[in-house]
C-alpha cells in the first residue's frame, strides 16, 4: 500500500541512476534523513530537473513504493542560487552537507534541519574571506548537535580555570586542557584569539560569523583544519569526497 506525505526538505545530494532518473538525498523537517527516486529528472523540459538540485529547499510530496520513496511533485522555496556565485561558496556547501551525510542515518535526527538552513543561507551571504571560518563553525555545531560539543570554560582534566594565552584543545577528551594536562599528541595548541574564535563559534549564528570583520585576525583555514579534525576524532569519519578541493580552495 502506497504512503503520501508531503515534507519540508533540503536536498543533500542528487546522483544520476539509470538513464533519466535521478536519486537524491533529502534532509526532512518532519522525518529526518531521506532518500527519493525522481524519475524522469534528466529529460528535456522535466518539471523535476530544478527541483531535484542540490540545495533546493522546498516542499515535497513523497509516495512510499514497496521499498523505495518517490518524489512525485514538489514546489521550491529557496533554491539557494547564491551559492553559485563562487566555487569556494558551493564546494563549502557539498562539504557540509557531505559531513552531515556521514554520521546520519536515513530516518534520523530532524533536528538538525535549521542548521543545515542556516548554513546555506550564510554561505551564500558571506563576506568571501570569511568562509573557513562558516565552514570551522559548522562543524562544531555539527558535532555540538551530535552530542559532542567541546567544553570550553575549564580544563576537561583538572577542573581548574584556564590561562587563555596557554591553552589546549584536547581532541579526544573533547575540551579545553591547560597547559600541565594538555598531551602534545593529542591536542593543540590555541593562540588566545583562536581559543576566543572557537567559543564564538558555538554560540554566534552562522550568518554573523561569516560576516564579522574580527574573525579577520584569525587564520580560519587553520581553524577549520582544528575544527574538521574534532569532527573526524568524534565521528570516526576519516575523509569526505570534496576534501581534496577543500584543500585546493584554501578552505581547509
Amino acid at each position: 500500500m502506497e504512503e503520501n506525505k508531503n515534507l519540508n526538505g533540503i536536498i543533500l545530494q542528487a546522483y544520476d541512476v539509470r538513464d533519466s532518473s535521478r536519486m537524491v538525498d533529502i534532509l526532512t523537517l518532519e522525518e529526518g534523513r531521506l532518500s527519493a527516486m525522481v524519475r524522469g529528472a534528466k529529460r528535456n523540459k522535466s518539471r523535476f530537473l530544478n527541483l531535484s538540485a542540490p540545495y533546493v529547499e522546498g516542499d515535497f510530496h513523497l509516495v512510499r513504493g514497496r521499498s523505495t520513496n518517490y518524489l512525485k511533485e514538489g514546489t521550491i522555496r529557496d533554491a539557494h542560487f547564491g551559492l553559485r556565485r563562487s566555487l569556494g561558496r558551493l564546494t563549502s556547501a557539498r562539504f557540509g552537507c557531505e559531513a552531515l551525510m556521514a554520521v546520519l542515518p536515513e530516518g534520523e535526527d530532524a533536528n538538525l534541519y535549521y542548521l543545515v538552513q542556516a548554513y546555506l543561507k550564510a554561505l551564500e551571504e558571506a563576506d568571501e574571506n570569511l568562509l573557513a571560518h562558516g565552514v570551522a563553525a559548522y562543524f562544531l555545531k555539527l558535532c555540538s548537535f551530535s552530542g559532542f560539543r567541546p567544553r570550553l570554560s575549564r580544563c576537561i582534566f583538572g577542573g581548574e580555570s584556564v590561562d587563555p594565552e596557554d591553552v589546549y584543545l584536547d581532541y579526544e577528551a573533547g575540551g579545553i586542557a591547560c597547559s600541565a594536562h594538555a598531551t602534545h599528541v593529542r591536542s593543540e595548541k590555541l593562540s588566545r584569539l583562536e581559543y576566543e574564535a572557537i567559543g564564538n563559534y558555538i554560540r554566534l549564528p552562522l550568518r554573523a560569523i561569516m560576516n564579522a570583520r574580527e574573525f579577520y585576525a584569525v587564520d580560519g583555514r587553520r581553524l577549520a583544519r582544528i575544527c574538521f579534525r574534532y569532527y573526524v576524532t568524534h565521528t570516526e569519519r576519516r575523509t569526505l569526497g570534496s576534501l581534496h578541493m577543500m584543500e585546493e580552495l584554501c578552505l581547509l
